[in-house]
């Protein structure tokens, strides 16, 4: 190993210390691990580096509590008692396809953003109607 790939290894294990003691991170790391482990019946510790160097680097990027957890229910709907299931896992819903992952399509999610738009568009045709 060169000194540049071993000062590059220091500058990733040094940003994981520090993401460690970050207690916010720290927080929604476990939050996120604790609803996976709900979600799909798994047993990921809330400690494991690898686990939370995919969580910091999409928190990094802006990403959201919400947004892991529609990922979570988004592929386990899609992967759950399939030959996906063992893809269930840290290293593949919270690596590089994550975004990807956050935007496919939920029919469940479409169906009730749907029911909603009509639930208000009749509750507003009722409201006009009643002021006739």
């Amino acid at each position: 190993m060169t000194i540049k790939e071993l000062r590059k290894k220091l500058q990733e294990a040094l940003a994981l210390l520090d993401q460690l003691e970050n207690p916010e991170i720290k927080d929604c790391s476990s939050q996120i691990i604790d609803f996976l482990n709900e979600q799909i019946g798994s047993n990921y510790r809330k400690e494991s580096k690898t686990t939370i160097k995919f969580i910091k680097a999409r928190l990094a990027e802006g990403y959201k509590l919400e947004d892991f957890k529609r990922v979570i229910l988004n592929k386990k709907r899609s992967w759950l008692n399939s030959q996906m299931q063992a893809y269930l896992r840290p290293q593949t819903l919270f690596g590089s396809n994550f975004e990807a992952y956050l935007n496919e399509s939920d029919p469940e999610l479409e169906l009730a953003e749907k029911l909603n738009d009509l639930l208000a568009q009749g509750k507003e045709e009722y409201k006009n109607a009643q002021e006739l």
